[in-house]
């Protein structure tokens, strides 16, 4: 009995010097810490993604910089190209525009000279023109009614003369005169037709006549 009463009475080994109510809260340190190293991650990933951003637009602006070098460098060239090609074009047409005139069945001012020689002394003519209608191509039915293709068709050529004429009669010779005109060769068709307006007050009629010259199907 003597012996738990003298362990229970015994004081202790070290005293605790310490007040509990001045000493650190350890817990908010820790979380304090804790909260400043998640800024400081956030900080350096923000700065890294910043810096791989400024980066990539570093490299855009280097590509975009090296394309118009490269632009520039090529636009003489393109010039030059885009010159050449205009007068290849106009040479084209010109070359065209020979070959269309050599393939015409008759020469134009030829023909219109021999008219002026053909015509009645009693008419008039105060304007010829001269046009000719590109060829069309055609398709025409093969074997069995399949399409077949088919070369191009010759130009088809109107010419029209406006005047003035005192005598519906000396209009009518005229018109005889250009029905027996040769003016094409094989292959051709000829259609004259005319229109008369009536007499003004110098007493003449005006008239105008359309020859056409069209390929024979």
């Amino acid at each position: 009995m003597s012996k738990t009463k003298s362990k229970a009475i015994q004081p202790r080994w070290r005293t605790d010097f310490r007040i509990p109510a001045t000493l650190p809260d350890v817990k908010v340190v820790r979380t304090n810490f804790l909260v400043n190293f998640a800024a400081v991650a956030l900080l350096v990933g923000a700065t890294f993604l910043l810096a791989q951003r400024e980066l990539r637009i570093s490299q855009y602006e280097k590509s975009i910089d090296n394309l118009n070098s490269r632009i520039a460098a090529s636009a003489s060239e393109n010039r030059e190209n885009l010159r050449l090609n205009r007068e290849f074009i106009a040479a084209a047409r010109r070359i065209e525009e020979v070959q269309a005139f050599y393939q015409n069945p008759f020469v134009v001012h030829q023909l219109i000279a021999e008219l002026a020689l053909t015509r009645p002394q009693n008419i008039i003519f105060r304007e010829v023109s001269f046009t000719q209608a590109a060829p069309a191509a055609t398709a025409r039915r093969g074997r069995g009614g399949a399409a077949a293709a088919r070369g191009p068709r010759l130009p088809t050529y109107r010419m029209e003369i406006r005047g003035d004429v005192r005598e519906l009669e000396i209009l009518n010779d005229f018109k005889n005169v250009l029905e027996e005109f040769p003016f094409a060769t094989e292959g051709y068709g000829l259609s004259i037709s005319e229109s008369v307006q009536q007499r003004n007050q110098a007493g003449i009629f005006p008239y105008s006549i359309e020859v056409v010259l069209a390929p024979e199907s």
